[in-house]
Order: structure tokens, then C-alpha cells, then sequence
């Protein structure tokens, strides 16, 4: 009877513990609300000096990943506001140092596309004023101003280069992309503008040579599966000679292949070239613009290239182009359409063609 009494209550005890932890933690997020509700009323007023005192005892006091991300990317565009640019970069180069955590990098992204978001506002500001950022007249403050600008968006650039790689290439390639053309717009001269631009350009392009190398490595590497090395010497040597030897045959077949082929008839049943299929729409989704790409102000046109079949359905996508943070957006949308079946000679047939969306950030 007593061991009985005894395990209630223990349970009881138990339960209590439960309710008064899950209470703290209730009243706990609700406090951490007020004081971001307060601290957007603070920004709202331009009072950021208390906003900055609310966001940063959050930040203290809370262990929340998602809080302190939000937190992190108000603090940005207050120290901005404030043009206290030291405690700017030292948020970035915290973010950046925690990038090997799980869900870092996409928490410096944001914090990195709010400071973007803060610079180009600075930019608009002088701009609106009929401004120039290479002007000999400026007053020694703004031309400070205009240099810790150009700082933050070079340390942006500079982080994001340092860390890129295949997996994340489309969320950093586009961060480096703003932050070149954010970096351009406040070139020194015409050189310095030149410089910035070119930069995101050169990586993408190394980027892809390096993924052509990788997918030629990998068709290449079956060939040498369990063969010795002097096998693999060997069969390298025979083909060197053996390509030496038939290149006028390659030749001569190749030019009996396109003179035949000239007046072979088309096959009927070939996938018909169709160019723009907007018109022929029967079903359209829209895409979802994503959030990344909408914090970094991406715009562009994004063409998908597609091979529908004969019902009018989307069976494969053959070619993206256009800025890469929208392209997935764009090829999620477009595979849900349909459009209106084509025929050929008296038979539907398959059809390949494009269809373009215009993303605008604006």
C-alpha cells in the first residue's frame, strides 16, 4: 500500500514539473514576442538605438535558431540605419564563423541578404540626390560613408568565394552576384565597375568548367575498372594509334553520313519544333518566387526549354537559362502545364519548345 501511495505520488509530482516547465516555456516565447513587437515599433520610429537594446537582450536570452536568425537580420538594418558599420561586419564575420553548424549558412544568407537590402538603401539615398560615389567634392564624411559601403559588400563577396562549392553554389553564386553589382554601383571609376562585374561572371564560369570535369571523370573512370596499370598503358597506346590510323576514315564517313542524310526523308514521327508555346497554354500554374531570390531583389526572365508529348504534356526539361536562384521556380510551374496536343502529317507527335517567365522583384 505504501510502494502504491509512493509511485502516485511520484507521478503527480511528476506532472507538475511538466506543467510548470511547459508554462515557463509559454510565458517564456511570449515575452521574447513583446520585446520584438517592441522592437519593430522602435525601428518604425527610427528610435533604433532601443531597438537595438531589445533585440540584442533576445539574442542574449534565447537559445531559438529561427528567433535568433530573425533577431540577427534586424540588427543588421538597425547597425545600418546607424551607419555603425564596425558592428555590422562583426555580425557577418560571427555568422560566418558558425557556417559548419547545421542551417548556418542558410542563417548567414539572410543576414547577409539584409545587409545587402541596407546598402543598396544607402545607395538610393545618394542617388536620389543626384550624388556621384566617385565625386571629388564630397564632404570627408560621405566619402568615409561611401568606403565602409564598399567594405561590407566586398566582405560579402569575399566570405561567400571562400566557402562556395557545388552543393551550394546556386544560393552563394547568387549572393556574390548582388554583391558585385552592389559593389559596382559604387565603384571608384570605370575600371573599379568593370572589375566587380566581371567577378561573379569568372566564378560561375570556373564553376561549370569544374562540373564538366567532374561528369567527364566519371564517364571516363568505368573504363579502368579492373584492368591493371599496364592494361590501361596498353589500351591508351592502341587507341592513340588507332586514332592516328583512321582519322581519314572518321572523315570520309563522316561526309557520306551528312550526304545521306540530306536526302533521307524526316522521320514523321520526330518531336515537332514549335519555338514559344505560350499560345498554345491550356493549363498555366505560376510559379512561387522564392523567398532567397525576393531577399536579394533577383529579377530576370527565366527560359525553360521543354519536350512535351503527344497529349500535350510536359515529359522533360531539356535547357534552363536565366538567373539561377529563380530557375527551379520556374521548372516546378512549368511542369504542371498542359498544351494543346500538335499534329503532324495527320498524327500527334511530340513538340519541343520554350516558355519564358518574368520574375520581378519589385
Amino acid at each position: 500500500m505504501n510502494l502504491l501511495l509512493r509511485c502516485v505520488s511520484f507521478f503527480v509530482f511528476l506532472i507538475c514539473v511538466i506543467c510548470v516547465q511547459s508554462q515557463t516555456v509559454a510565458d517564456s516565447l511570449d515575452a521574447t514576442q513583446e520585446k520584438i513587437t517592441k522592437a519593430k515599433a522602435y525601428i518604425a520610429l527610427k528610435n533604433y538605438s532601443s531597438a537595438i537594446y531589445e533585440l540584442e537582450q533576445i539574442r542574449r536570452q534565447t537559445k531559438d535558431e529561427t528567433i535568433r536568425n530573425l533577431v540577427n537580420s534586424m540588427l543588421m538594418n538597425c547597425y545600418l540605419e546607424q551607419r555603425d558599420y564596425r558592428r555590422a561586419q562583426k555580425l557577418l564575420e560571427d555568422a560566418f564563423g558558425e557556417k559548419d553548424k547545421p542551417n548556418a549558412l542558410q542563417n548567414y544568407f539572410s543576414i547577409a541578404a539584409q545587409a545587402l537590402k541596407g546598402i543598396r538603401t544607402q545607395i538610393e539615398r545618394y542617388k536620389t540626390l543626384g550624388l556621384s560615389f566617385n565625386d571629388k567634392n564630397l564632404p570627408n564624411e560621405a566619402v568615409s560613408d561611401i568606403e565602409k559601403l564598399r567594405e561590407l559588400s566586398e566582405l560579402i563577396i569575399q566570405q561567400a568565394k571562400s566557402t562556395i562549392t557545388q552543393e551550394n553554389s546556386s544560393l552563394l553564386l547568387a549572393l556574390i552576384e548582388e554583391s558585385s553589382k552592389v559593389r559596382s554601383t559604387l565603384a571608384k571609376d570605370e575600371y573599379d565597375a568593370r572589375y566587380w562585374k566581371d567577378i561573379a561572371e569568372d566564378l560561375r564560369q570556373d564553376m561549370t568548367k569544374s562540373t564538366k570535369i567532374a561528369d567527364a571523370a566519371e564517364e571516363i573512370a568505368p573504363s579502368y575498372t579492373n584492368k591493371t596499370p599496364t592494361e590501361n598503358l596498353y589500351k591508351e597506346s592502341q587507341s592513340t594509334f588507332s586514332t592516328e590510323k583512321d582519322t581519314n576514315k572518321t572523315e570520309n564517313k563522316n561526309f557520306r553520313s551528312r550526304f545521306v542524310s540530306s536526302f533521307q526523308p524526316e522521320d514523321d514521327f520526330s518531336p515537332l519544333q514549335v519555338g514559344s508555346l505560350i499560345e498554345y497554354v491550356t493549363k498555366k500554374i505560376n510559379p512561387i518566387y522564392p523567398s532567397q531570390a525576393k531577399a536579394l531583389k533577383i529579377s530576370g526572365i527565366v527560359k525553360v526549354e521543354i519536350l512535351i508529348d503527344e497529349k500535350g504534356r510536359v515529359i522533360s526539361i531539356e535547357k534552363v537559362s536565366g538567373p539561377e536562384l529563380l530557375q527551379q521556380a520556374a521548372i516546378e510551374a512549368v511542369k504542371k502545364w498542359e498544351f494543346k496536343p500538335f499534329m503532324k502529317n495527320g498524327s500527334f507527335v511530340k513538340a519541343r519548345g520554350f516558355v519564358s517567365f518574368n520574375f520581378s522583384a519589385e
